[in-house]
Formats: structure tokens, C-alpha cells, sequence
């Protein structure tokens, strides 16, 4: 069983950290999305595409 305390840390980290910059990572391909002013970029380069 969960405790209150374990759902409340949990909150926090899904709910109210906002990455300002940074990288995510996807755990798949293991490719780079930059974060920037708080929005990540998901978009592939061309070059990535296909």
C-alpha cells in the first residue's frame, strides 16, 4: 500500500517541476529532445526522420 507521504513526493515530481532547460531523454531510442525557455522540442531534424 502507498503512503501519504510517497503520493505526495510523486505529486511533486509529475505535477509541479518545471524544467526551464535541460534535455529529455527518450528511454527507447535513447535520442535528445532539448528543453528551452521551459518548452521541449520534439520536432526530428530531417536528417533523423526515416
Amino acid at each position: 500500500m502507498l503512503d501519504d507521504e510517497f503520493l505526495k513526493n510523486l505529486h511533486h515530481v509529475l505535477l509541479e517541476i518545471h524544467v526551464e532547460e535541460g534535455v529529455m531523454v527518450c528511454p527507447n531510442c535513447n535520442h535528445n529532445y532539448p528543453i528551452s525557455n521551459g518548452i521541449p522540442n520534439m520536432l526530428l531534424a530531417e536528417h533523423e526522420i526515416g
